[in-house]
């Protein structure tokens, strides 16, 4: 195993790059936040070496209920900027699959899990 997000996906419409960590226990679990984080920093600079202007927002998607995470890793989570997926999105993102949503309706949902300091 390397030392990259579980999934990347990518807006070419937008220019947003969304890494993706997915657990199925706390978001804190073994450090996810941080490492998501540092890996977000990683394909910046990147990008930025290659001269291309794309926003990062790093994602974590969890199976636990947002009632069921403690306050802190929502705390860790915004401190690092990323947004965190629930099981009660997932369920939002399956029921929504059937209704043909385009990519700018898919990057407006993503967009507003993201701590709103992080979006230029």
């Amino acid at each position: 195993m390397g030392d990259a997000p579980d999934l990347i996906i990518f807006s070419p419409s937008h220019d947003f790059i969304y890494p993706i960590e997915c657990t199925v226990g706390p978001v804190s679990n073994k450090e996810k936040l941080q490492k998501l984080s540092m890996r977000a920093q990683r394909i910046k600079q990147a990008l930025i070496s290659k001269h291309l202007n794309v926003t990062i927002l790093p994602l974590i998607i969890t199976w636990a209920k947002s009632s069921d995470v403690p306050i802190t890793d929502f705390e860790i989570a915004e401190g690092e900027g990323i947004g965190v997926l629930f099981t009660e999105h997932l369920q939002g993102i399956r029921d929504a699959a059937c209704l043909y949503l385009t990519e700018d309706d898919w990057f407006e949902y993503f967009k507003k899990l993201i701590p709103k300091t992080l979006i230029p």
